[in-house]
């Protein structure tokens, strides 16, 4: 699903594309991380991935995207909001 076919769902996807793919790409690339075992997984469980992802260390956390691409501050914390610093 892209991002525009979930916002047109209405689910509540944070910051711009580039972002996205960003943190997409990064928990494609991370070590020993399974994906939810589903046909239908939506850009917006694969965020909630990364979030469970960047708590056991296997993709950046929050400050380290915040420091690396201030542009996407608010987005990146939006994409955080339940989860502690990482």
């Amino acid at each position: 699903m892209s991002r525009e076919d979930a916002a047109a769902d209405g689910l509540p996807l944070p910051g711009n594309p580039r972002m996205l793919d960003l943190l997409l790409n990064y928990l494609q690339a991370a070590p020993a991380f399974c994906w939810p075992g589903a046909d239908g997984l939506t850009v917006e469980d694969a965020l909630c991935c990364y979030r469970q992802a960047a708590a056991a260390g296997c993709v950046p956390g929050l400050e380290r995207l915040v420091g690396e691409h201030p542009q996407w501050d608010h987005d990146l914390r939006a994409v955080f909001h339940d989860v502690g610093p990482t």
